[in-house]
């Protein structure tokens, strides 16, 4: 088994492939074998960039770029370590690598190897390091922002919050059992208080995770309606390209087709469906089926309709769908430039009366893929009705981790468990404190190094 203190580890923190410039970083007690190695030197100043010439291990130059060198303990990892700047060419990064890794007691970083030293040596908590990575991977503004606030001290200032009440309850707790002279019903009455005000804290971001993670992943919005009513077109209208097939023939949309989008700094999986309508085609009655599921799996929905493609049919599944009370829907009505499309709204909400409670906008795809104005008003109006009560959901919550919702899981049901025995202080005491255990966990009070391994398995190499 190697050791920590001996083995240094070397990667490639930019991305592979041509650029400007790449940066190779090394951390561990070899540092100074590698600085002689590669660029011939003895010694550099801390925290000093210097100019040099990176050598082969034949003293050929490679390439000239610059160095830094961060002693232990004032690093990111906690120990020694070296960073070069190199030209991004692959060949270059490769030679460099490949002579590093040719010295005794140097190997290939693991993902978040250096991160994971870093918590390790106490230079950083868990949390933040989740944050940073978060913050690598961010798609939109609201992912930015979150991983913003748990790498840079939000999480922090929200656990001193926590753990302050966990101490006034513990406290409470401590002296009611120690001098058991006060009234007890006042004594539980307040410590019942207390708890219930940290269960409800919790419970709040527990849901706020949860929404943060659907975000990560992208909201999935789901364009449904009978054939041929613009479906495709709105969402190549959504997408600025024709990434949709659009035909007068119906059916032509036969399988799911999907983009992710950009809504206000919200991450979005936009889906266009094939036309419900009932058909003989075995390729259309697939795709029917496929879209019936996505339906109804989804809890965001476009509903597209035209003045041309009211049939008994549609009717009957549009009015299944719009009574279901868990789903957000909006309407368009599409082929507004048709002189019947000017009516069509009373059309359809004579025969779907439902259809008059939900948020709707009267389009023309085939016009309004040129106007710059009415393509913003689409969007401003999808994601004011569908999406931004999501981003209201978020309250910017630090806990973004699938780790930190268990954590808080347990959390608050061990305070439940408090509740539910608040005539035994004594097993309130315990279960208030393993509730604090679990809280804990997240800022990283772990000691099982296959945890550990699990959660900065996710990091890039060379993070």
């Amino acid at each position: 088994m190697e050791s920590k203190q001996e083995i240094t580890i070397a990667a490639l923190s930019t991305p592979e492939g041509k650029s400007g410039v790449a940066v190779i970083r090394t951390s561990g007690s070899q540092c100074s074998v590698i600085l002689k190695k590669v660029c011939a030197l003895k010694k550099i100043k801390p925290r000093t960039v210097k100019l040099s010439n990176f050598y082969d291990q034949k003293l050929k130059i490679i390439d000239r770029g610059l160095i830094l060198f961060f002693k232990s303990p004032l690093s990111f990892t906690g120990e020694d370590m070296l960073e070069f700047h190199v030209h991004g060419s692959p060949i270059v990064t490769r030679k460099i690598m490949k002579i590093l890794l040719s010295i005794k007691n140097v190997r290939s970083a693991f993902p978040g190897e250096f991160s994971k030293r870093a918590f390790l040596n106490k230079k950083i908590g868990l949390s933040n390091l989740e944050g940073i990575n978060n913050l690598i991977h961010a798609d939109t503004d609201t992912e930015l922002q979150v991983a913003s606030l748990q790498a840079f001290g939000g999480l922090k200032k929200k656990f001193d919050e926590w753990k302050k009440l966990f101490i006034e309850i513990s406290s409470l707790i401590e002296s009611h059992i120690e001098f058991s002279e006060d009234d007890p019903e006042i004594v539980q009455k307040d410590i019942k208080s207390k708890i219930k005000v940290l269960k409800n804290l919790i419970e709040v971001s527990i849901v706020s995770s949860k929404v943060f993670n659907e975000i990560k992943s992208g909201i999935p919005l789901v364009i449904f309606g009978p054939p041929n009513t613009g479906k495709s077109s709105l969402f190549n209208l959504i997408n600025n390209n024709d990434r949709s097939i659009v035909s007068s023939v119906r059916g032509t949309t036969r399988d799911i087709i999907s983009s992710t989008n950009d809504f206000n700094g919200l991450k979005v999986n936009l889906i266009d469906s094939a036309g419900l309508h009932k058909t003989q085609d075995t390729l259309e009655k697939i795709g029917t089926q496929k879209a019936k599921e996505i339906i109804m799996d989804s809890s965001l929905l476009i509903l597209v309709l035209s003045p041309d493609k009211q049939t008994d049919e549609s009717l009957r599944l549009i009015s299944q769908i719009i009574k279901d009370s868990k789903k957000k829907i909006v309407v368009f009505y599409n082929k507004s430039d048709k002189k019947e499309g000017m009516k069509q709204k009373n059309l359809w909400t004579k025969k779907l009366p439902n259809l008059k409670k939900i948020p709707y906008l009267e389009i023309s795809c085939k016009k309004e893929i040129q106007n710059k104005e009415k393509y913003q008003n689409i969007l401003d109006f999808i994601y004011i009705n569908l999406l931004k009560k999501k981003t209201d959901r978020i309250t910017y919550n630090p806990f973004t981790e699938i780790r930190h919702q268990e954590c808080l899981k347990k959390s608050k049901n061990h305070l439940i468990y408090a509740l539910e025995n608040i005539d035994s202080l004594e097993i309130v005491a315990e279960e208030v404190r393993q509730s604090k255990i679990e809280f804990e966990k997240i800022i990283g009070n772990i000691d099982n190094e296959e945890q550990l391994d699990f959660i900065f398995k996710t990091f890039c190499i060379g993070k």
